[in-house]
């Protein structure tokens, strides 16, 4: 018996890391309920399990994971930091540990936190998403709401979470309203369409915490039959009115609030067309050492991961520049460039971010972003010839 859980891990295991490993798709009910205008949510079972998380060391540690900069945070401290050793935060830190705080054990936990509503302190499964069989059983460091119920209600119960959640609904509202006046989802979603033509029309679903930091996520999950598509992405509040931004104009906050969202978003139409063009980036990078420092993190550890993350806040900028004043414009890219090139570490960003511009400026009649491919993939292969050219003999 014992030879054949081991041997069954392995299989899980190497179904998992695949490509072809199983994948949550959307419910059949969800999927009747699914709408065209991007929906924008603070859910709570969601918000409870941030809270549950931004207790772990694992989280306190990193800043990219939480926001401790808000009343909000403070609030949250002050409501359930006496139950930072309760057993569901301390299940959750070893599952993060065990397997990083970037990979499945925080996607899946996000995701199946919408199939559930609360009442009276319990878990109650609403089904929006059909998780595979294989995730229900495999061996492997993630963290199953049905399998922890007890363990979430437990939580809920003691900590007096259902409480707290409805005293903040109006501040849960207030940064719901604020994201849909800085953020012009349907605007952004029109442009990546006409863009990215062949890319297919999806419906859009935006969740948040107040707690989160800088590490956002996005996923596309399709019906049984493939015929509807949904975008889920976890991303940060919209906490404009606080520290640094609360004196920028708001255009500025709009082109801020939209490059965190819009980043996600253009993954759902960047990637698929990356994906045509494999053989030609990798040839053309050469080697991912010219592209990212040891201090990325998050996961780019291949050359499509990497050179995606390059063009969709490239095509941010492309965006950015048809949407905002001259001036505000300026001012946004040259903080994104400051993002992505100093602090995240893809270092050759500013010169393919202007590039990638350029080749937008003077694209020919009836050219499209996604035309532009094959140029922007010569001239990383340009640069890459003349750096070694460069090198000393």
């Amino acid at each position: 018996m014992k030879t054949y859980l081991t041997a069954f891990s392995v299989v899980v295991l190497l179904l998992l890391g695949s490509c072809k490993a199983p994948v949550p798709t959307i419910s059949k009910s969800y999927e009747n309920a699914l709408k065209e205008e991007p929906q924008v949510e603070v859910p709570e079972v969601y918000e409870a399990m941030q809270i549950a998380l931004s207790l772990t060391d694992t989280y306190q540690s990193d800043p990219n994971l939480i926001n401790k900069s808000t009343p909000y945070y403070q609030e949250m401290v002050s409501h359930f930091g006496m139950h930072k050793t309760h057993p569901l935060v301390l299940k959750l830190d070893r599952k993060l540990k065990k397997a990083g705080a970037y990979g499945q054990v925080n996607t899946l936990t996000s995701l199946q936190s919408l199939n559930y509503k609360l009442e009276d302190g319990k878990l109650l499964k609403k089904s929006r998403y059909r998780i595979p069989f294989i995730y229900n059983v495999a061996p492997y460091p993630l963290f199953l709401l049905h399998s922890n119920r007890r363990l979430f209600n437990s939580f809920v119960q003691e900590t007096g979470f259902e409480e707290f959640y409805s005293q903040h609904g109006s501040h849960y509202a207030s940064l719901i309203a604020r994201s849909h006046e800085l953020c012009d989802y349907a605007g952004m979603k029109q442009w990546l369409e006409r863009e990215f033509p062949k890319v297919q029309n999806q419906a859009l679903l935006v969740v948040f915490s107040p707690l989160t930091g800088g590490s956002h996520s996005q996923r596309d999950y399709l019906s049984k039959d493939g015929q509807k598509k949904q975008m889920v992405m976890f991303v940060s509040a919209p906490n404009f009115e606080e520290g640094v931004w609360k004196d920028l104009s708001e255009q500025e906050k709009s082109a801020y609030a939209t490059r965190i969202i819009f980043t996600e978003i253009d993954h759902s139409y960047v990637n698929p067309t990356t994906d045509i063009y494999l053989e030609q980036i990798e040839a053309a990078m050469q080697e991912l050492g010219s592209w990212k420092t040891e201090k990325v993190i998050g996961g780019y550890n291949s050359f499509p991961l990497t050179f995606n993350e390059y063009m969709t806040w490239g095509v941010y900028t492309l965006y950015a520049y048809d949407t905002y004043p001259a001036d505000v414009f300026e001012r946004v890219i040259e903080r994104q460039v400051e993002i992505m090139a100093s602090k995240r570490g893809f270092i050759r960003f500013r010169e393919f971010n202007e590039e990638l511009l350029r080749l937008y400026k003077h694209r020919k009649k009836g050219e499209r972003v996604a035309d532009l491919y094959p140029q922007i993939i010569e001239w990383m292969k340009s640069t890459m010839q003349a750096a070694q050219n460069s090198v000393p003999q």
